[in-house]
């Protein structure tokens, strides 16, 4: 993706969109990746899952910068691949950066890369709890776009709750953002010289919203 694939994705079990310090290329890559993420799912077809590996090859790069957090059942190979083609993962930056990502509707609860199917007009509570990431901004975002920001505070420790239904969305997924060089948040989706936004701290696969 970073290196402006020309493809196709027929025989791809996923998409690294994040493969070292935060550049262009990544921010680039996600927009990308989110795009077909919001196809797949309008068009009824199976979703990628986003991927992200640090492309290290010696001194001062770092291995595992970024690196991806599978929800795996056990540590067994076959688990932890099981995880990666399902999707049930998150990327972060570092071991500092600590996520957890759910949404509960309808007496029902789903966690990153698995599906809540719920009535269309159900209320769902959507629920980011992040640590490590001092004054970072959260994002959601859904098929619709980004329909939620809140900043977190200097100890970089907090808890989003955001509620939507499927009916509005498709999914939802979650970024976790560093501030900008000046140290502002980032807002919107504006055109300039500079990226909207601070560098990548972490990043969700989403969660599918399933109107029943």
């Amino acid at each position: 993706m970073a290196c402006q694939w020309k493809f196709g994705y027929q025989d791809a079990d996923g998409v690294e969109v994040w493969n070292g310090p935060w550049t262009y290329d990544d921010e680039s890559a996600v927009d990308t990746w989110d795009a077909g993420l919001a196809a797949a799912l309008r068009e009824g077809r199976d979703w990628l899952p986003a991927l992200g590996n640090s492309d290290a090859h010696s001194a001062p790069q770092v291995v595992g910068a970024p690196h991806n957090v599978v929800l795996a059942d056990d540590l067994s190979r076959t688990a932890i691949l099981a995880g990666l083609r399902a999707g049930r993962t998150w990327l972060a930056e570092s071991a500092s950066v600590q996520l957890e990502f759910t949404a509960t509707g309808h007496g029902r609860r789903a966690g990153i890369g698995e599906r809540l199917t719920v009535p269309a007009d159900a209320p769902v509570d959507v629920t980011l709890t992040v640590a490590g990431v001092p004054n970072g901004t959260v994002r959601l975002i859904t098929d619709e776009g980004q329909l939620h920001q809140e900043s977190l505070p200097a100890d970089g420790s907090g808890t989003v709750v955001w509620r939507t239904t499927a009916s509005l969305a498709a999914y939802v997924r979650a970024e976790v953002r560093h501030p900008r060089p000046d140290g502002t948040p980032g807002k919107g989706n504006a055109m300039g010289p500079d990226l909207p936004w601070g560098p990548m701290a972490a990043l969700t696969n989403p969660i599918v919203l399933h109107a029943s």
